[in-house]
């Protein structure tokens, strides 16, 4: 039973008459690993909202509640600690899909009888169909496995019984994904279940966009702020240190650690943009005279440094200048007592604090490194620079804000513990060949694991393709129009003079589309009035607007087919909510008195031959949505060729009237006439 058939529905007594309506759901989410359990209903009588419990329900269907009893009491109804209401809480809410990582809308609530008991069994994501199923909505889907989500449930008693909850199975950059997609009380919700680990919450707060956490730690305390700064990566904590308020940065800075505090100032003294600004200060390193298992016992001891930064070992002398790097995995390879001067290369490459930021990241891709020592002038190691801090800080912008790439819904769940998803992943000890992270077993028999004869390099498994994201997949090589298609890959076959022609009106046909689409019938009307009112004057106006508006259509269009969404979502995006808001509004104005002008041109138009607006427009109306509802390009812009080719009629009515160029002038009288019902001013 869904949520949506019942509610609204009446509450029946025993005796058989409507007592109420039912206005929510109550499950209880206290300690809930299963299918949260119906524990009652909100009832609405005579404009109070009691409860009644699930004990005094006899039988609960699409059209109506039974109760075991005549009497209800009246009391209003309390929420209390664990309790959610489905209504309130959940539908139409967002919720966090575990398996896909990111926020969801609860568009429906499936309820299922067990025998024991009702309880929330699943939920619909799949956005229902409008405008009386016409304007279909595609994808998602229409029922999930509620064990998939997290509920972000805005009742603090509730939120804090319910702390982590699945959310703990996220990664912290998906989690951190999240929030940056959040609103504020989604966030705030996020972030309270975040506070029960706080080593959780730094790590999360290490992966989010420098402007989100700059806002989530500007309405923290300066305690607040120091206690996850203090758990965060020293070079982290110092950008987002930087990026605060200055007058709360000594506060924020005395109330951390002395070691933290330390680190963070020496970071802070370096250019964003450089080795320094990007090092990490804590340093694998070990005297010259150790051994590859002493150096081993440093790296595993070494347990609140970041992982990317063990993996090379720094050999130093007495004096602490850099005498060679070593990796991990030539250490674990090596004899244990080996001394490390075998093992270290005596010329690494290495970097100063103010090399530029992509002189590093060259030098690591040509050198095929993982991590750069960074050494001041007296060649002493003063930090390192991993990896994943220099793909993060040489990343362009704009391709942080592509559409992620579809991720595989796993179910979150035993089979055993519900219905398996009709797309959910083979259980384990079962082979996907879909699946692109999956590849097939080693063999891990010593034969297979010796290394001591030599022979050719095995060849790797070529990788399953994986859906791309938006930026990835978007090109414009296939074209396909009502006349031709242009295919990459037939674009060098047949070559014929047919080809040819199908190809450039596959190419023009939507350009001259978008060009006649401005000569409607508001533009008819509004040209019809300026060359009455200044004649030819005006024609040197549109040598230059016409370039300027072919540019910014091109620009537009570009864009939308390069990111695959909006040009209001795209200003939201890079600018803000409030520009996003602000373009919103002005394309809805825009629009909306361009098609007022439509519809004005239709009117004038449909005056002309003596046929009423009032049939004319709404036929216009509905043709209009069923253009929209169709969902077939290509059979409208057949339809629109139509139209053009009779607006070339146009031509020989413009010389038939035999225009007068040379004389381009404001008409100086004009006399009234009535024509149908529409009144002209003749000149």
């Amino acid at each position: 039973m869904h949520l949506s058939d019942l509610l609204g529905r009446p509450v029946v007594a025993k005796a058989g008459d409507a007592v109420g309506r039912v206005e929510d759901v109550i499950v209880s989410l206290r300690g809930a690993e299963g299918y949260p359990p119906v524990t009652g209903l909100v009832v609405g009588i005579g404009g109070r909202r009691v409860y009644v419990s699930s004990g005094q329900i006899t039988d609960l269907t699409q059209e109506h509640v039974d109760l075991s009893k005549n009497k209800v009491d009246l009391r209003e109804f309390e929420r209390r600690d664990g309790e959610v209401l489905l209504r309130t809480d959940v539908l139409d809410h967002r919720l966090i899909d575990v398996a896909a990582a990111e926020l969801v809308h609860a568009y429906d609530i499936e309820l299922e009888d067990t025998g024991a008991g009702w309880v929330l069994a699943r939920l619909d994501t799949r956005r229902p169909a409008r405008l009386f199923g016409l304007i279909k909505s595609g994808g998602g889907h229409a029922s999930r496995d509620w064990k998939s989500f997290e509920p972000l449930i805005g009742h603090t008693a509730s939120v804090l019984e319910r702390a982590g909850g699945r959310m703990s199975k996220l990664k912290p950059a998906q989690i951190a994904d999240l929030l940056e997609d959040a609103d504020k009380d989604e966030g705030g919700e996020i972030l309270d279940r975040l506070h029960s680990d706080p080593e959780l919450e730094a790590d999360v707060f290490e992966e989010l966009d420098p402007d989100k956490a700059t806002k989530i730690l500007g309405d923290m305390t300066d305690t607040e702020v120091a206690g996850v700064l203090a758990r965060m990566r020293a070079d982290d904590a110092a950008d987002a240190i930087a990026d605060l308020r200055q007058s709360r940065r000594r506060r924020v800075l005395e109330l951390l650690p002395a070691g933290q505090r330390t680190k963070v100032i020496t970071l802070m003294g370096f250019n964003p943009s450089t080795a320094g600004g990007l090092m990490s200060v804590d340093v694998a390193s070990c005297s010259t005279d150790a051994t590859a298992a002493q150096a081993l016992s440093i790296i595993a001891a070494a347990r609140a440094m970041q992982p990317e930064a063990l993996l090379k070992m720094h050999g130093v002398n007495e004096a602490g200048e850099l005498v060679g790097v070593v990796s991990v995995i030539r250490l674990l390879q090596s004899d244990p007592h080996t001394p490390i001067t075998e093992l270290l290369d005596v010329d690494p490459i290495r970097v100063t604090p103010e090399a530029d930021l992509t002189d590093v990241a060259l030098l690591m891709a040509d050198y095929n490194l993982v991590a750069i020592p960074v050494v001041d002038e007296g060649d002493r190691v003063v930090g390192v620079v991993t990896f994943d801090d220099v793909l993060e800080a040489t990343i362009p912008e704009d391709w942080r804000r592509r559409e992620p790439a579809p991720r595989p819904i796993r179910d979150v769940v035993g089979a055993q513990d519900g219905p398996v998803m009709a797309d959910s992943h083979p259980p384990v000890g079962t082979t996907d060949p879909t699946a692109p992270d999956q590849a097939p077993a080693a063999d891990v028999t010593p034969q297979a694991a010796s290394t001591s004869a030599p022979g050719p390099e095995p060849t790797p498994a070529p990788a399953a393709p994986q859906a791309s994201a938006v930026l990835d997949s978007a090109h414009l090589g296939d074209i396909e129009g009502a006349f031709g298609r242009v295919s990459v890959g037939d674009s060098d076959q047949g070559r014929t003079l047919k080809t040819r022609l199908l190809t450039l009106l596959a190419i023009l046909g939507p350009g001259i589309i978008v060009m006649v689409g401005d000569n409607d019938a508001g533009g008819v009307a509004t040209y019809a009035q300026a060359g009455q009112n200044y004649g030819y004057s005006l024609l040197w106006v549109l040598l230059l607007l016409i370039p300027v508006l072919i540019v910014n259509q091109e620009m537009v269009v570009r864009l939308g087919a390069v990111t695959g969404v909006g040009h209001a979502r795209l200003i939201n995006e890079r600018f803000g909510r409030g520009w996003g808001w602000f373009s919103v509004g002005d394309l809805f104005l825009l629009n909306f008195l361009t098609i007022v002008t439509e519809f004005i041109g239709v009117s004038l138009a449909a005056a002309y031959f003596g046929v009423s607006k009032y049939i004319v427009v709404p036929t216009a109306a509905v043709a209009l949505v069923a253009i929209m509802a169709s969902g077939s390009f290509r059979r409208w812009e057949r339809a629109m060729f139509v139209f053009i080719a009779i607006t070339l009629l146009q031509i020989p009515m413009l010389l038939l009237s035999h225009p007068q160029w040379g004389r381009p002038h404001r008409p100086s009288s004009c006399r009234a006439s009535r024509v149908g019902s529409a009144r002209m001013r003749c000149c």
